[in-house]
């Protein structure tokens, strides 16, 4: 039998660690989503992907489901498009 070793982290090196991976994600694109028009509905399209992650057929609904991933952390920004496609605000 083997012992694993327990890591404990202390206060300092716990807050370093998320405040390094925060600039990280801060930094990147990776993490962001688009609420974008498409014909007659409005998607949520995550950042490089080819196809629609959801697809809605209003704009506050859209707006509502990106809020929820940004909120459980499966994004890290909503940039959120106007009926013409251009960008309109950005939200983190």
């Amino acid at each position: 039998m083997s012992k694993k070793k327990s890591r404990v982290l202390t206060s300092g090196k716990v807050k370093s660690r998320i405040t390094r991976r925060l600039n990280i994600a801060a930094s990147t694109t990776e993490g962001q989503v688009h609420v974008i028009p498409r014909s007659s509905a409005w998607i949520i399209k995550k950042e490089g992907a080819e196809r629609a992650y959801r697809v809605y057929d209003v704009k506050a609904k859209a707006l509502a489901g990106a809020r929820s991933m940004l909120s459980s952390g499966l994004a890290s920004s909503i940039v959120i498009h106007d009926k013409y496609g251009r960008i309109d605000s950005i939200e983190s």
